[in-house]
């Protein structure tokens, strides 16, 4: 548990002392920051629910072909299964990509936020321990879907390359079509008439030969299928943000892609609607609208004039996650598959 505990404490060091350096200095503490989580997520053994679950997607690949292997799942995922096998890079070539993706993309959306420090605490207990040490597929498709956020507002085109690569990973990360900046900014029927063409066509190119299989581990196979332990409670994490974006709406439009987060907050409120019914499903998809609590909590501050008010702030986001890590590590029946941190070697 120290290596999680150091993670989250290192990131909170930082934060307070950041200010007293140059930005040289700056960009190399992320360049160390990011070498430590690439390597943290890269190495690991035996960490996660779903390792020998993806072990064998990987052993799947050793005796296939390469079109063989992108058939078999994922084809980004599975294709690069197919490459560390046949270079004999084990899971843990996977692994390590996974995490040079999810590092250097977690990095480049918190330096998007006025307090990256304090976004990349907030991403610490639940985005990179338990997600990314837990769902390797998702976590590098929820890397592209943050990569695409941060394009929102610049390059609309590179939103839709972004989301799609992400599908390439996960078929779900599709789901972030809906918030591409050119249907959010046209007129009512362009956003009705595109999202009529854009999703039976994702649905033939992405999910049509694996909905079944979807549907059945998402939302069927039984109550234990349909249940997601704590799912409510992590939609929730979103919900509060989205609540207090949703009232402070026009404060935050000094931001040029307000509209996003105020689309997000909206699916925040409707997740929270059907967690109760299709809680694994709904579990699922709130990981893509997961990035509102970063950039939320990151751009809080800023927004508070009063000093005093704003450092009690920043404590309080720092006491509240330390605490949700703390609760989820002593007192969740998953922890003990990220318990102990192992390395591979």
């Amino acid at each position: 548990m120290a290596v999680y505990w150091f993670i989250y404490s290192i990131s909170t060091f930082i934060l307070f002392i950041s200010d007293k350096f140059d930005k040289v200095s700056k960009m190399s503490l992320f360049f160390v920051y990011f070498l430590f989580i690439a390597f943290i997520i890269g190495f690991r053994y035996e960490i996660g629910g779903d390792w020998f679950a993806y072990l064998r997607h990987y052993e799947e690949t050793i005796h296939v072909d390469f079109l063989s292997a992108l058939k078999m799942g994922d084809p980004a995922y599975m294709g690069l299964n197919w490459l560390s096998s046949h270079l004999n890079l084990g899971i843990i070539g996977v692994n390590v990509v996974c995490g040079v993706v999810v590092a250097s993309a977690l990095i480049y959306f918190v330096m998007n936020q006025p307090m990256p420090w304090l976004g990349l605490i907030v991403a610490t207990p639940y985005y990179l321990i338990i997600v990314s040490m837990g769902y390797s597929r998702q976590s590098v498709a929820i890397s592209f879907v943050m990569l695409a956020y941060t394009q929102w507002n610049k390059e609309p085109w590179k939103y839709i390359v972004l989301v799609l690569l992400g599908a390439l990973f996960h078929k779900t990360a599709i789901f972030a079509i809906i918030f591409a900046p050119m249907i959010l900014n046209g007129s009512l029927r362009v956003k009705l008439s595109t999202i009529l063409l854009m999703f039976p066509l994702m649905y033939f190119i992405f999910l049509a030969d694996n909905i079944d299989a979807m549907v059945h581990g998402y939302a069927g196979g039984g109550n234990a299928n349909m249940k997601s332990e704590g799912g409510a409670m992590r939609v929730a994490m979103n919900l509060i943000p989205s609540i207090i974006f949703l009232i402070l709406y026009k404060t935050f439009m000094q931001f040029k892609d307000y509209k996003l987060w105020f689309y997000i907050s909206i699916a925040n409120i409707i997740s929270m609607i059907f967690v109760s019914t299709y809680s694994t499903a709904v579990d699922r998809i709130a990981l893509y609208l997961l990035p509102i609590q970063i950039a939320f909590y990151a751009r809080v501050p800023m927004l508070i004039e009063n000093s005093i008010l704003r450092t009690l702030f920043v404590f309080a986001i720092i006491i509240i996650y330390g605490l949700m890590m703390f609760v989820w590590f002593n007192y969740s029946v998953k922890a003990e598959f990220w318990l102990p941190y192992r390395f591979e070697f």
